[in-house]
């Protein structure tokens, strides 16, 4: 071990490594000092709406020592682990276990940031052959560039977009050693990237990848059969390893998937934010169309989507080596980046540059995602190592002309790295508005009435926020950030907009899912749109009985006038004054209405008349209420039930069961005594991998009212019911994940022993691994 730690110190590349990372790692604190040493977190856009919530659960779970599986508190329960937009086995996740929500996102945002950085340090001086000034500014230029840092509010697409750099530096290692050292870092580093959770971030850096190694591999001679053959292992290494270490996320991502709602998108809904040419100047005038923190951003979509300034230093280098790539003496991965440059930013303006169809009609993956602006991820890549290109020729000018004293290169370039932190920082910093989270919590009578309630408190009722998109617009605004209405957060998050109750501890039937359930979608998504103020006579004839069938006991909304009047069963409790925003003037005043649900059933409970269904007619029988259809099935007094069932299990009306207790969101049990045999109905999600047991035996779970639980009790007497959720993908999943991690440990031991024993035979091989 000596030797090789010998080896290190005498290695002036790892001693210059070294220090860059812990500069880089200085300046990520600093950089994001107001989200760590201030008590202050990001809250406006979707990490206040959907992260945190999703992220709090994650807290609650990890700091209880168990893996969130089932997330109960929205749809009427989903999927956690295996939702592509949560990762619970990220390493990462550690942090919620010793901090809460707010700090360990602001530590994440800030150590991801820093490790971003150092594999781009890492990946200039390799594969651009600069000096360790240029390596740092491509470094700073990435990790505190606009487009990364505006990633801010996305926290699993910042994590992805860390390994990018990552990825590149182990492809060039991987294709010059074909080590099968090497090949392992590279699947371990792509496990990460999966399970960081951004399966766009994923997909595009594959498509980079494939990319670099069409420009690489040519000039890698001689490629005889024996070579060919090493490639290909070492591929399906790389891909074995990453997938084997992510299998315990993407095997439930794959079960869910295959019951998802959205497979696949049309082409308008992808081309949703674009890069506009009238913006291509973002990279060095991003204010050029206002600022949303100013209130006055007028450019066609969101600021944070097409955000990619780099500065106009970075910018100037990078035009420098673009200029300078096809000249003889050029260094040559300077071509390839200018084409990655342009083509990022040609893909980015979607439907304007027509490119971005071509990918969506040609390339796997495409179709199941939107926003093209991403795609200024390979831009922003490309500019960052082109900089470096570009102060290396200019520091490299200069000593060549003997310009000043011999340190005078040096002296410039880090005069440029100081002028450019400066520049992104103060750009940067003022991308978000952040608060307090105390300022932040809803304190109000709307969720004190809620939380009071003794069917919130015993879990047998939930809620539903049909005015979500509606919330949205009167509190947050793609054109202005500005937040001028006294209390705002604490109003805002008295709307208990979907996803907002969880932090709160009151479920909710609806809610934001990137993936939802296509039963689940039918059926409760169709009965969020029956309760709004658009949907027809027919459809709020019986939106609060279905509603109510999902234990929905009380309906917030967003309204000038109370729902009673249009929507049958609701009964205004309490109205509370929304007045107008500064930013938002033409909202005017309005009211939140606070509505209890007359026709609720508990949550638990054993049926009325059973109507059978087969498993094909069961959602459109239960549908057909809300399509306005004469011979709609009651569900305030009728269960849908999927298969036969014995005409003695029907009841004269609905009856509550109170012995219901929720053991954890994985583990639910029930207690009932019936005076013959009935239909117990358990009005959460059913999804694979839940089983239940009646009295100790296993019994068939089935579907009910579309996509809730239901188990038959064949007899009269006490019985108990366990409801537990093991899904078998995860399972088989996580076993595959702990023995890839196993075979990394084992291969990293062999490694540091094996150079240890071979110091000599080591050293020469180093030279290549810091080239």
């Amino acid at each position: 071990m000596a030797d090789v730690s010998n080896h290190f110190t005498r290695n002036p590349r790892r001693r210059q490594a070294g220090v860059c990372s812990a500069v880089l790692l200085l300046f990520s604190l600093i950089f994001f000092r107001e989200q760590l040493f201030t008590g202050k977190s990001l809250y406006w856009g979707d990490i206040g709406l959907y992260f945190v919530p999703m992220l709090d659960h994650l807290h609650r779970s990890v700091t209880d020592g168990r893996v969130p599986l089932w997330n109960p508190w929205i749809l009427c329960g989903a999927p956690y682990v295996g939702n592509p937009q949560t990762w619970p086995l990220y390493p990462g996740s550690l942090l919620f276990a010793i901090m809460d929500t707010h700090r360990a996102l602001g530590w994440d945002i800030a150590l991801h940031a820093w490790l971003a950085g150092v594999g781009m340090y890492l990946l200039a001086r390799r594969t651009m052959r600069v000096g360790w000034a240029p390596a740092m500014l491509a470094a700073m230029t990435f990790m505190f560039g606009g487009h990364f840092v505006s990633k801010e509010q996305f926290p699993n697409m910042l994590q992805a977009e860390t390994y990018v750099p990552w990825m590149l530096y182990f492809t060039d290692r991987v294709l010059t050693t074909l080590r099968r050292r090497d090949a392992l870092a590279m699947g371990a580093v792509f496990g990460l990237q999966l399970l960081a959770a951004h399966a766009q971030i994923a997909l595009l850096t594959i498509y980079l990848i494939l990319m670099y190694c069409v420009y690489r591999i040519p000039g890698l001679r001689p490629w005889t059969r024996p070579r060919v053959l090493r490639l290909a292992c070492v591929a399906v290494l790389i891909v074995t390893v990453a997938v084997c270490l992510d299998a315990g996320q993407l095997l439930p991502t794959v079960e869910l998937y295959q019951n998802a709602w959205r497979q696949t998108l049309t082409f308008k809904n992808v081309n949703r934010f674009y890069l506009p040419f009238s913006q291509l100047g973002n990279f060095v005038a991003p204010n050029l169309h206002g600022h949303p923190m100013d209130g006055n951003f007028t450019a066609v979509g969101n600021f944070w989507e097409t955000c990619a300034y780099v500065g106009v230093l970075p910018s100037l280098a990078a035009l420098g080596a673009a200029a300078l790539a096809w000249r003889r003496r050029a260094i040559k991965p300077s071509r390839f980046w200018t084409v990655i440059f342009v083509l990022g930013v040609w893909m980015a303006t979607g439907r304007d540059g027509h490119l971005y169809h071509l990918a969506y009609k040609a390339l796997p993956g495409f179709k199941s995602f939107h926003d093209p602006a991403r795609c200024l991820l390979w831009a922003s890549m490309a500019l960052s190592l082109l900089s470096a290109v570009g102060l290396e020729i200019a520091t490299g000018f200069v000593r060549k002309k003997r310009w000043g004293g011999v340190k005078t290169p040096v002296w410039a370039a880090l005069a440029v790295l100081v002028v450019v932190f400066v520049d992104l920082a103060r750009f940067g910093g003022g991308i978000y508005p952040v608060a307090a989270p105390s300022a932040m919590a809803a304190t109000g009578v709307v969720s004190m009435d809620i939380r009071l309630d003794p069917a919130i408190q015993a879990r047998q009722a939930r809620i539903m926020a049909p005015d979500g998109g509606r919330v949205w617009q009167r509190f947050t605004s793609v054109k202005s950030y500005r937040q001028d209405l006294p209390g705002y957060g604490g109003l805002w998050r008295e709307t208990l907009s979907p996803n907002l109750a969880m932090e709160l501890g009151v479920a909710d039937a609806a809610g934001y899912e990137p993936e939802t359930r296509r039963d689940t979608e039918m059926v409760a998504g169709r009965t969020v749109a029956a309760l709004k103020p658009g949907a027809g006579p027919r459809e709020h004839a019986h939106a609060a009985t279905y509603a109510g069938a999902m234990g929905v006991r009380y309906i917030i909304t967003d309204r000038e006038q109370p729902p009673d009047g249009a929507i049958p069963g609701l009964r205004t409790l309490a109205m509370v004054l929304t007045p107008p925003f500064a930013s938002h003037p033409e909202e005017g005043e309005g009211y939140e209405h606070l509505s209890i649900n007359t026709r609720w059933l508990p949550r638990c409970r054993l049926a009325g008349g059973i109507v059978s269904a087969s498993s094909r007619d069961a959602i459109l029988m239960t549908m057909q209420g809300l399509n306005g259809r004469a011979d709609f099935i009651d569900l305030h007094q009728d269960t849908v039930i999927v298969g036969p069932v014995p005409p003695n299990y029907s009841r004269p009306a609905v009856t509550p069961v109170p012995g219901l207790h929720d053991i954890d969101p994985e583990h639910v049990s029930v207690s009932v005594t019936t005076d013959g045999p009935a239909v117990l109905v358990l009005a959460d999600t059913l999804h694979q991998g839940w089983t239940a047991t009646l009295d100790g035996r296993p019994v068939p779970i089935r579907s009910a009212d579309g996509f809730l639980r239901a188990v038959l009790l064949p007899s009269a007497g006490e019985h108990h019911v366990q409801f537990v959720y093991q899904p078998a993908s995860f399972q088989a999943g996580l076993y595959l994940s702990l023995l890839a991690v196993s075979f990394l440990t084992a291969s990293m031991v062999y490694i540091v022993r094996t150079r240890a024993i071979f110091p000599a035979k080591a050293a020469g091989k180093a030279v290549i691994d810091c080239e």
